[in-house]
Parts: C-alpha cells; sequence; structure tokens
C-alpha cells in the first residue's frame, strides 16, 4: 500500500502512464511534490508515537490512522486516475491529489509507521520472551520488504495497463487488513496509558525492572536517533532523483521501468535480514556475546553512509 504507490506517484504525475489524464507536472514538481510527502510521512511518526505513548495506546493509534487518514488518502489517490463527478469530469483534479499526498496519504502512513513494530512486539512477554522480541523486529522488517518487493513489482507493471486498477489494488488490500486487524482485536496485548506525562518523565523499558537509575529517558535516546537524519535526507531524494531520471529512459527489455527497479533494496534487506538472523545473532549468541543497540546504530549508519558515498561517485 505505501511502496508501490511511493514508487509511482512520480511517474504518474508526469503523465508516463496515462498521457490524457493526468497532473501534467514537470519532472522536477513531481519529484518536489512526492519528497515532500515522504517527509511528512517520516515525521508524522514523532506524533502518532506521542499519542500512542499518552493518551490513545497502539491499538487505537494504529486504528485512527489506518481508517481516518490512510485509506481515505488510498482513494482519493486512486479515484484521481479517471474522471468522476465528485473530483472532476473535465480535467485532473490537482488540489484534492495534493490533499491525498500531502495530508491523508503521508498521516495515516506516519500513524502506522510510528507504532506497528511496537504493537508486534508487545505481543510477547517481555522478560519471559525477551529473545523473541529481538528476532521480531528482524523478521518483522523482512516481512515488511516483502511487501516492498510485491508492491515494486506489481504496481508498475498493472499501472501500464491501467493506472487505475493499479491504484485500486493497494486500497482494497489494506481495507482487508484492516478489517482482519480489527477482527484480532480481543486477542491483542494493549497496553492502554495510565496517565499524561511529559517528554522528560518517559523512560526506556529494559531488562526486567531492576533499578532505573541511571537507564535513559526519552531525551537521551531522542538525541541519539537524531543522528540518523542526515542519512535520511539524503535517502529519501535518491528515489526520486532515480524516477526523474528514469522516466525519460525506454523500459529494459520491454518491461522493467524505474519503479520496478527499487526492489534491490527490499531484496537486500531481506537477504541480510535473513543471514543475520538465521546465521550472525546465533553464532553470537553461541559465544555469550550480545551486540549492543547503540553499536547495531553505528554499523547500519556507517554501511547507509557507504550507500551514499557510492550514489554520489555514479552520480
Amino acid at each position: 500500500s505505501f511502496y508501490g504507490l511511493y514508487m509511482t506517484q512520480t511517474t504518474f504525475l508526469v503523465g508516463s502512464y496515462d498521457e490524457e489524464w493526468n497532473a501534467d507536472l514537470s519532472s522536477m514538481e513531481a519529484a518536489g511534490l512526492v519528497s515532500l510527502s515522504t517527509a511528512i510521512a517520516y515525521t508524522i511518526p514523532f506524533v502518532g508515537g506521542f499519542l500512542a505513548d499518552a493518551y490513545l495506546g497502539d491499538y487505537k493509534t494504529i486504528l485512527m490512522g489506518t481508517a481516518l487518514f490512510y485509506l481515505p488518502g488510498l482513494f482519493l489517490i486512486a479515484s484521481s486516475t479517471c474522471p468522476n463527478w465528485y473530483l472532476g469530469m473535465e480535467k485532473f483534479n490537482v488540489t484534492a491529489y495534493k490533499v491525498a499526498l500531502l495530508f491523508f496519504w503521508p498521516i495515516g502512513t506516519g500513524f502506522v509507521k510510528s507504532v506497528v513494530n511496537v504493537f508486534g512486539a508487545r505481543q510477547y512477554h517481555p522478560v519471559l520472551q525477551r529473545s523473541m522480541i529481538e528476532s521480531f523486529y528482524v523478521r518483522f522488517y523482512m516481512v515488511i520488504n516483502v511487501g516492498a518487493v510485491a508492491g515494486c513489482v506489481v504496481i508498475p507493471l498493472v499501472a501500464r495497463s491501467s493506472i487505475t486498477i493499479a491504484y485500486t489494488i493497494p486500497f482494497v488490500l489494506l481495507l482487508i487488513s484492516v478489517i482482519g486487524f480489527v477482527a484480532g482485536s480481543s486477542r491483542y496485548v494493549d497496553v492502554v496509558p495510565q496517565h499524561e506525562f511529559g517528554m522528560g518523565d518517559m523512560q526506556v523499558a529494559e531488562g526486567n525492572g531492576e533499578n532505573n537509575v541511571d537507564k535513559p529517558n526519552f531525551s537521551d535516546v531522542a538525541k541519539i536517533c537524531m543522528l540518523v537524519v542526515p542519512f535520511n535526507i539524503a535517502y529519501s531524494q535518491c528515489p526520486t532523483t532515480f524516477m526523474v531520471q528514469g522516466a525519460v529512459m525506454k523500459p529494459l527489455f520491454g518491461v522493467i521501468e524505474a519503479p520496478n527497479l527499487d526492489i534491490i533494496d527490499s531484496i537486500s534487506v531481506l537477504f541480510f535480514g535473513y543471514l543475520v538472523s538465521t546465521f550472525f545473532y546465533p553464532y553470537l549468541a553461541r559465544r555469550n556475546i550480545k551486540l549492543a543497540t547503540g553499536y547495531k546504530f553505528a554499523l547500519g549508519s556507517a554501511l547507509g553512509a557507504s550507500a551514499i558515498l557510492w550514489s554520489l561517485v555514479v552520480e
């Protein structure tokens, strides 16, 4: 629902899929619009996370994000692909599309992104199943990239025949997922906030409840996480840059287009995620070695910086 649309928005807005019905934007205008939407989608998790921890809880935040924002955004985007009575019959409704792309869709995405992984991890016992929680996060991200691969392959291929059908697929699939999510609500472990608190009072849950005097609070973790901001700024620009360049290129073998190439990112996550969870972590565990989260963060950031440097070389 996210990656399939994300990787085809620029191509659609410039008219590559439908020359007669499109927003008639230049490549730079379309890329700028998609980049702004992505920036909003990756900023909103701060709001969603705070609402979940302070007021709503994870379950209600996910439900609100999908029902009130994500699904309406997908519906508007799909509706804009063809003339209709509520968005306009004579010309493409750019305003309605921007409302979907810059408001409903990214806000819904951000709310879900902020808590869905934490909600899944909380289904495990924090002490008795602690090792399973770490494995869950690895497998969770691998599953996300299975969806990314499917979206980046199926949506662009279907869009070549019908952009309306292509953009209806994510809406229908997410709707089915939400129905399934709600149907299983009686089985979930849902931690509901008991009181309001400030950002400085939020403590990082770790260990088995021992002395937390020296444990970091939210502001400490936020400072560390800010280190990834420069990388994300550069990383978020890479796909839109590739889309702008790929939009004026002929499909490889008549089939493979620029949006399809994003599957390489997802496939690499699946491949290395499998190696790490199946071989690397068990190898360290057998030797009683446990990498601290900070070390994993530093290693990932270093590899990410290498990727950005390589992009600069290619550019």
